[in-house]
């Protein structure tokens, strides 16, 4: 008697991919091939392992589950086990959620004209090392690209130049860049 062969689970892909971490569950897909209804998923990355995920959708191509990967950046791994065959590790990134910076204040929120830059700080929160400083004279309509980058004092507290040149006043805001640029509301500094 020939007992035919039957080929175990493939992953081709998974969605989303990569995935933005979060503190919530999300609902993440597997598609593949030889997914069965005994198959299970387990997860994991450098720090645990997560067998048997609860699977709230199946087929023989796909299978939908609802993880909750958290805030950190790391390389994770999905295989799909059906009975003794295993898929190989199909490996994806979670990408650290882009914390968007706010603005509280400014200090000195007036500065006198004069021949050069001033330091003022920005207070807010979600300033990071890819934080970066915007200006607009326009109250806002558009923005430049300051001419020098900011000290990051902390998480909260931000020092950066503006040109007191100029009577006007100066909004400022702060962006933050990972993969694409998120900007907080503005803060003003008035030049007299």
């Amino acid at each position: 008697t020939i007992t035919p062969v039957v080929a175990g689970p493939t992953i081709t892909s998974v969605s989303p991919n990569p995935v933005t971490g979060s503190a919530s569950a999300i609902t993440f897909t597997i598609n593949g091939t030889g997914f069965t209804s005994n198959s299970t998923v387990t997860l994991g990355n450098s720090f645990n392992t997560y067998p048997n995920m609860p699977i709230s959708s199946r087929s023989s191509t796909q299978l939908v589950i609802t993880p909750t990967f958290g805030t950190t950046a790391a390389t994770w791994y999905v295989k799909v086990i059906d009975g003794s065959q295993s898929s190989s590790q199909f490996s994806f990134n979670v990408l650290a959620p882009t914390v968007v910076p706010t603005v509280s204040s400014v200090s000195p929120s007036t500065i006198a004209k004069g021949t050069s830059s001033q330091s003022v700080t920005i207070t807010g929160s979600g300033f990071t090392s890819t934080s970066y400083h915007q200006l607009s004279t326009n109250g806002g309509s558009s923005w430049n690209w300051a001419s020098s980058a900011p000290t990051i004092n902390s998480s909260t507290s931000m020092s950066v130049f503006v040109s007191n040149t100029v009577a006007q006043t100066i909004s400022i805001r702060v962006c933050t860049f990972n993969g694409s640029s998120v900007c907080s509301g503005s803060v003003s500094v008035t030049v007299h």
